[in-house]
């Protein structure tokens, strides 16, 4: 059928674009990842592999050992560790090339879902006119900013793959496409090893439950809440000494944020703004009223997103899935999750940490789809057709523009990033115990302050782990 074409000239720049996204990115991830021990690694060296290997602690208390339920679990990336120390000698490299992977497989996965939304919802049957959703979708995953050169952080898009995969199984489960046990199974594993960003994804779910579907699907809510108690008990049961990450409760956190609405509303505009571009470029581009544009451009992001919300809610029943709404949601369940946790000890630039910018730019994902997965000629009214088609052409050219001159920033930036894990790695393989070389490494490294690295450091050079590997 000539409108299911693939091969059409107008299709040639969406396709030129997925090529430079993948090759960007993938490049770009292959030369940075550094390895190199870095922030956590070197609590879980002292605290983890040191006592492992004494004997005092066992292999499940390792892994578990900062397990906490709805926080930060770090179950995979500490089995990770414990596999790379035995196979690979701590080769840290590894972290970010599985994390580079679950980024790819997230968009091969999302792409794939895209495209069967879109064959079922399109009465023209014009299958290639998903086109420019799978383009934007790729260039939105792989933007320069999605990477970290913390191969920690970079690992952690093996999350993201998970919330993902989440919240296309809750989609289906709600069409009857997949069991309820199974799908309470798949949250169970979620809640274990999902990470926050597990947590993020499965609240998320239930927010579009109690939004839209609670009175139809209450017997799956209670189901799913049963689960999640369930779960709860059960790792206190397994696992000893589990502790909160953060010493702040969430009253005394809600307080703190109602004492402080100016720092608040800043923060909000300004995890927007991060989820579109980075406040370094916006610094380089803006110079000394860059703050400005960065509000500016978060209240922006602020009207695309409830005008993408107001027309799902218009069109829900024509659009029949829940991932673009869930996707949504999963930003603002994260924003919330920061405010309450990192927030009142951190104040509102924790937002601008690089985990958090992946988590804020799914947002994106959900509002864009939306506009692309809507049937122009099933809308109630013209007006939302020209509306729909004007926003259309609109986000292509803003996406398309944002991730290339991210991508030029990236690469612009990353010899002094280079440099830096190079002075770095310089200074934690020459280490000796003298005052000059302890003040150099602290210097580079705040977590190496007060000696704190150096069991660390003599126990890799010891074992001829990481970068004394071979040595």
């Amino acid at each position: 059928m000539q409108s299911d074409h693939w091969v059409k000239p107008r299709y040639i720049p969406y396709y030129f674009l997925i090529v430079i996204a993948v090759i960007s990115f993938t490049s770009f991830a292959i030369i940075s990842a550094y390895d190199v021990p870095f922030g956590d690694h070197w609590r879980w060296i002292r605290q983890g592999l040191l006592p492992l290997d004494s004997g005092t602690i066992s292999a499940f208390e390792f892994i578990t050992s900062e397990y906490y339920p709805f926080s930060h679990s770090h179950i995979l990336i500490l089995s990770l560790v414990l596999l790379n120390k035995t196979y690979f000698s701590l080769n840290y490299a590894i972290e970010s090339g599985i994390g580079t992977i679950a980024l790819l497989a997230t968009i091969i996965i999302l792409n794939s879902y895209w495209y069967r939304l879109y064959s079922g919802n399109n009465i023209a049957n014009n299958k290639a006119g998903i086109l420019p959703l799978i383009t934007l979708s790729t260039i939105i995953l792989l933007d320069l900013n999605n990477f970290n050169a913390w191969t920690l952080v970079q690992f952690e898009c093996l999350y993201l793959l998970l919330a993902i995969i989440y919240l296309i199984a809750a989609d289906l489960v709600l069409k009857g496409k997949i069991s309820e046990p199974f799908f309470q199974c798949l949250t169970l594993v979620i809640l274990f090893i999902g990470d926050a960003v597990g947590i993020t994804a499965i609240l998320a779910f239930i927010s579009y439950l109690l939004l839209f579907d609670v009175k139809k699907n209450r017997r799956l809510l209670f189901k799913l809440v049963i689960v999640i108690m369930l779960g709860v008990v059960t790792a206190h049961g397994l696992i000893d000494n589990m502790h909160p990450h953060t010493k702040i409760s969430k009253l005394a956190a809600l307080n703190y944020i109602l004492q402080n609405i100016p720092d608040s509303v800043s923060m909000l505009l300004k995890g927007l703004a991060q989820s579109m571009t980075k406040s370094k470029a916006l610094e380089i581009i803006f110079q000394d009223n860059w703050e400005i544009y960065q509000y500016l451009l978060g209240l922006v992001v602020g009207c695309f997103i409830m005008l993408s919300v107001c027309l799902y809610i218009k069109n829900r029943q024509q659009l029949n899935t829940s991932l673009p709404f869930t996707l949504i949601l999963l930003t603002c369940v994260t924003i919330g999750g920061v405010y309450l946790t990192r927030f009142p000890e951190y104040g509102d630039e924790v937002i601008q940490a690089g985990r958090y910018i992946r988590l804020l730019k799914v947002w994106l994902l959900g509002s864009v789809s939306i506009f692309f997965l809507i049937d122009p000629f099933k809308m109630p009214s013209h007006k939302w057709v020209k509306i729909t088609n004007r926003v259309k052409l609109l986000t292509i050219s803003c996406l398309t523009t944002v991730f290339l001159m991210n991508s030029y920033g990236n690469w612009k930036f990353y010899e002094s990033r280079e440099r830096f894990f190079m002075n770095f790695a310089h200074a934690v393989k020459h280490f000796d115990d003298a005052g000059e070389s302890q003040q150099l490494l602290g210097s580079l490294h705040q977590r190496c302050n007060d000696k704190y690295c150096e069991p660390s450091i003599l126990y890799l050079k010891k074992n001829k782990l990481s970068i004394f590997r071979g040595s």
